[in-house]
């Protein structure tokens, strides 16, 4: 089954430096903060692993 998108609410600041610089279309926002959280929930978990190692995970 396929994840849901999280809502807009997600990453407020992270969302407004894309849309503000136009670094990304504006219905592709979710979409990157959705990825941007799901790389913060990861990194987290990985704090004491190698950073090579981290990126192949």
């Amino acid at each position: 089954m396929r994840e849901k998108m999280l809502p807009s609410r997600t990453l407020p600041d992270f969302q407004q430096y894309l849309l503000l610089r136009e670094l990304v279309p504006g219905k592709r926002v979710i979409l990157y903060t959705y990825w941007a959280n799901q790389y913060l929930t990861l990194s987290k978990r990985l704090t004491n692993a190698d950073p090579v190692e981290a990126l192949r995970l």
